[in-house]
C-alpha cells in the first residue's frame, strides 16, 4: 500500500494503515475542523456527505481521522481537495529556525 499525503497550507493529512493501539473516539461530524487559521480565522476543513468522518486521540497526543468516504479538503484561501476513504494521521506541522522550533502558524 502506498501511503497517501494531502497537503494544504499548514495542514497534512498522512494516511497508515490502522489507529494505533489505545485510540479514543473523540467525535463523528459531516464537517471536522482540522485547524483554525491564528492570524486569519480561516479554517481548513473536512466535509463529508453521507457518512460521517471519526476523530481519534492516540495515547501519544496525536489525532487521527478516519473516513469512510470520498472527503473534500476545503479552506478559503486553498484549493479544494478531495481526499480518498481511509485513515489519516494529522500531524502538527513545524518549522524550525536557528533559534526555536515552533508551530507553524497560518
Amino acid at each position: 500500500m502506498k501511503n497517501i499525503i494531502n497537503r494544504q497550507g499548514d495542514v497534512m493529512l498522512y494516511e497508515v494503515q490502522a489507529l494505533p493501539e489505545g485510540c479514543v473516539e473523540q467525535g463523528q461530524a459531516n464537517e471536522i475542523v482540522l485547524r483554525v487559521g491564528e492570524v486569519t480565522g480561516h479554517s481548513h476543513r473536512l466535509l463529508t456527505q453521507e457518512r460521517p468522518g471519526l476523530t481519534f486521540l492516540a495515547p501519544d497526543g496525536s489525532i487521527y481521522l478516519q473516513i469512510g468516504e470520498p472527503a473534500t479538503l476545503a479552506h478559503e484561501e486553498h484549493k479544494v481537495q478531495t481526499v480518498p476513504p481511509g485513515i489519516y494521521l494529522l500531524p502538527t506541522q513545524v518549522e524550525h529556525t536557528p533559534s526555536e522550533t515552533r508551530r507553524v502558524m497560518d
